[in-house]
């Protein structure tokens, strides 16, 4: 006798609230499940027979779902059926009665799981189909029958389908072998884009994005997000936080050892909550396809990159899977060269002189990881990850033809080179630990340890006279951070506390026997920081239409700055303060409205705060600002979508904002000083995103981006608006062959974040992608700025003096890149920096 049949059934449920449950499972019955859940809350009965549903396996991750919607999903296309009776008792049934359960699971060529396989049941006699089922996400399938003999039929697209006999309910593992005949121009329709009060989500995997390169090629090409001088830009938002799998991106060469193929989506948060930093106004996130498989995994490929110079990069990672246990280890090198052309002018009272400059520069970057974790269930984790960052070298060389003039008259003409050498080292240590208490709530503790230093030195040599000055840093971080998620009131509360302590130290030296005048003296610098943090943020969601959440934030800072050993009091500060956040939204059909506030702070880098000048020309200093204040905003945002089209609207209000200006340096009238400092502003800005997929093979992406900027510093204003187009084109000629191009124009104007006013620029990129050996092997050839019209063109215009900059670094660039990928498994490392301080070194 088989099992006996139990019914589950409940008197009446306590709660009618819709409780939100998470959940994953890895081959599971369906009757097991059903049982914990019924065992493990109390706003539902679920009544069911457990012998119908035991041979009914689910593979699948539930997030934030009611307990019936969580069903549904985990109940697929199997032919089971729910219904709901007096509102909180649910019955759940096989509407198809039958002794007989065939079960088997469906593999690929390598041994992969084949989700959405059909298999159709046919009789001996006559081949008439009597019963049919799907491959779950394990490659799984039941199909209830009655016949004691059928014939299998089992199709898969690109697969050749096959027909087998079988007496035996128990079909076991059916490998599908690549069809010869691959058919062209199928096309699985799906959301690309899904979006929430946070921000968008952008599915990768399966996507055309697989195969452009790295992650740092994937992000430029999102709604949203720009790239610019190498640095990422969230539109009226700044600058974000960049996550991989909740580990923080402090470097963002860190993004070219990530390749494309092992990302399964990208999370763009224009609305960041209680939980993030208060210097934070948007996040990316990226997260990397699911782990699969035991054994030995890799990915090697190197870039070359020819302009003026040839600069070149390559590494591999390795990561060996048993069980629960990973432990993984990746090399790479950077070795990039620079070539430029530069002029600068000035015009400082009675003071001219301009400069024309030759830049060169060639750096050398090793970066090795080493690390494990190990999962011993669905929920719960632990992991220690280390990085080595090493530049043995990195040489910046400027020859300058200067000419200097007073009152029109040439005073000084004379050709100058400037040396520049830096070197460095980093150690950062990564732990975390992940541990689920139950299905619904969870503990997330991270540590951090962060030791490193510098040393840059200058050699200043005009005509027959020299300077030379050495500057030496020391920086270390100490953090943690710990967050608890639980259910609360039919929503979801999360709570954490973090604190940091860093401690940065400058030693800049000033050379003796120097024999340019100048005004430049020795000094050390020391800079201490504690910080402590806690958070409150809850959201929820109801009527399947509304969603909101709020949060509140507490930090406090004591931040020590010392100048030759002496107490700074003016940067020297103690202080506190609560930074609320919250946002609430609206969805219907194909309509998304949301409506977000957040108040935030930025604190000043430490480079910012550096004590040290450095010499650019007789005319033109440069330096930090230890008098720098952080600054506080206030910024609401409005979003609509629409299909697929989306507005984004911003306005901020920011006190003691930090900018570039030039004034007088303080000994010598002569000379103008470049360096940070504070000053109130306001902007507003509008964006535009429309990214279909037309005619099934041409997916475009038009942005459009309107900003005003609000800003007054000693009598002038700052406020000429700007507009920024982008217009990226994504062609799929083939399953294994895409091309594509992008062009953006920006439009002359000021920033939001300063008093710069950047001149008109315009650039252009074409790429190709070819893939070989079931996309293992992957070349990818580009040229960027193909009609070399980018250029770095700005003016300052601060405090009398007007300082003109041109510089050709982006210049038109061929690339091409060659990854080799083997295995699919990826380390399931999930740790995450416990603070930003680490952007801030």
């Amino acid at each position: 006798m088989r099992k006996t049949i139990i019914i589950l059934l409940c008197a009446l449920s306590l709660h009618l609230s819709a409780q939100r449950v998470n959940l994953h499972y890895n081959n599971t019955p369906i009757s097991a499940i059903l049982k914990q859940l019924n065992s493990e809350q109390h706003n539902y009965a679920i009544n069911f027979i457990y012998n119908d549903l035991e041979d009914f396996h689910v593979t699948t991750d539930i997030k934030n779902k009611t307990i019936p919607d969580a069903i549904r999903q985990m109940i697929g296309f199997y032919p089971i059926k729910m219904t709901t009776m007096d509102e909180n008792i649910l019955l759940v049934e096989c509407i198809q009665k039958a002794a007989l359960h065939y079960k088997g699971r469906i593999i690929d060529e390598h041994g992969q799981s084949l989700e959405f396989a059909n298999i159709t049941l046919l009789s001996p006699t006559d081949s008439t189909i009597i019963g049919n089922g799907v491959s779950n996400e394990d490659g799984y399938f039941v199909i209830p029958c009655e016949s004691q003999k059928v014939i299998a039929r089992i199709s898969y697209v690109g697969y050749k389908t096959i027909k087998r006999t079988f007496t035996n309910p128990n079909m076991g593992l059916t490998k599908l072998e690549p069809s010869q005949m691959m058919v062209k121009g199928v096309v699985v329709k799906g959301h690309l884009i899904t979006r929430s009060a946070e921000g968008l989500t952008v599915n990768i995997e399966k996507s055309p994005l697989a195969n452009i390169g790295y992650a740092s090629d994937v992000l430029k090409h999102l709604p949203l997000v720009t790239l610019k001088n190498d640095v990422y830009g969230v539109l009226g938002k700044g600058t974000p936080l960049i996550y991989i799998n909740n580990r923080l991106v402090y470097d963002n060469t860190e993004l070219k050892q990530l390749n494309s193929s092992e990302i399964k989506n990208v999370k763009v948060i224009i609305n960041p909550g209680a939980e993030y930093d208060a210097t934070v106004n948007s996040v990316i996130r990226i997260s990397t396809i699911k782990a699969k498989g035991d054994g030995l995994s890799g990915i090697v490929d190197g870039n070359l990159s020819a302009e003026r110079v040839l600069s070149h990069q390559a590494g591999g990672t390795l990561n060996y899977r048993k069980n629960g246990l990973d432990i993984f280890g990746s090399a790479r090198y950077y070795r990039n060269m620079l070539s430029a052309n530069q002029t600068m002018d000035s015009h400082n009272g009675d003071w001219e002189n301009s400069d024309k400059l030759k830049l060169k520069g060639r750096n050398l970057t090793l970066l090795t990881t080493l690390g494990t974790n190990y999962q011993w269930n669905s929920r719960s984790s632990v992991g220690l990850r280390y990085q080595y960052t090493d530049t043995p070298s990195n040489n910046f060389n400027c020859f300058d033809d200067l000419e200097g003039q007073h009152l029109g008259i040439v005073t000084n003409r004379a050709s100058s080179q400037d040396y520049r050498q830096r070197t460095s080292k980093r150690h950062y240590v990564n732990a975390y630990l992940d541990y689920g208490v139950n299905d619904d709530s969870y503990l997330k503790l991270d540590m951090d340890y962060l030791n490193g230093n510098s040393n840059d030195k200058q050699d200043y040599n005009i005509s027959l006279s020299n300077l030379s000055s050495h500057n030496n840093a020391k920086n270390k971080l100490y953090a943690g951070r710990l967050i608890f998620v639980s259910p609360l009131l039919g929503g979801n509360v999360k709570t954490g506390m973090e604190a940091s302590y860093t401690n940065n130290n400058n030693n800049y030296k000033v050379v003796d026997g120097a024999t340019v005048q100048n005004d430049l003296h020795s000094t050390t610098n020391k800079a201490n920081q504690q910080l402590y943090a806690g958070f409150l943020e809850y959201n929820k969601s109801w009527n399947e239409h509304w969603s909101a959440n709020i949060g509140l934030r507490y930090e406090y800072t004591n931040f020590n700055y010392y100048v030759d050993a002496i107490k700074s009091p003016e940067a020297s500060q103690s202080y506190g303060g609560f930074f609320p956040s919250g946002s609430i939204a609206y969805n219907i059909g194909n309509v998304d409205i949301s409506l977000a506030y957040r108040y935030t702070t930025q604190r000043p880098s430490y480079f910012q705060l550096r004590n040290a000048v450095a010499i650019n020309s007789p005319y033109s200093y440069e330096g930090g600002n230890p008098e720098l204040q952080p600054s506080k905003t206030n910024m609401l945002t409005l979003t609509l979508a629409w299909k697929d089209l989306q507005f984004v609207s911003t306005y901020a209000t920011i006190k003691d904002g930090i900018s570039f200006i030039y004034d007088h340096y303080e000994t010598n009238d002569s000379i103008a000083f470049f360096q940070t400092r504070n000053m109130d502003r306001r902007y507003m800005n509008f964006s535009a995103n429309y990214s279909p997929t037309l005619f099934k093979i041409w997916k475009p992406e038009l942005q459009v981006n309107f900003t005003k900027p609000f800003v007054s510093y000693n009598g002038q204003r700052y406020n000429k608006p700007n507009w920024y187009f982008e217009m990226d084109n994504l062609l799929k000629l083939s399953t294994s062959f895409n091309v594509g191009c992008e062009i953006d124009y920006t439009t002359a104007g000021h920033t939001d974040n300063g008093v710069m006013y950047y001149y008109a620029n315009s650039y252009a990129e074409l790429y190709c992608i070819k893939t070989f050996l079931n996309n293992r092997l992957r070349f990818n050839l580009s040229v960027t700025n193909i009609f070399n019209t980018s250029r770095e063109k700005w003016q300052i215009n601060t405090n009398g003096v007007i300082s003109n900059k041109w510089n050709d670094n982006d210049k038109r660039t061929f690339k091409l890149t060659v990854t080799y990928r083997f295995n699919e498994s990826k380390s399931k490392y999930k740790g995450t920096a416990s603070t930003d301080e680490l952007k801030r070194l």
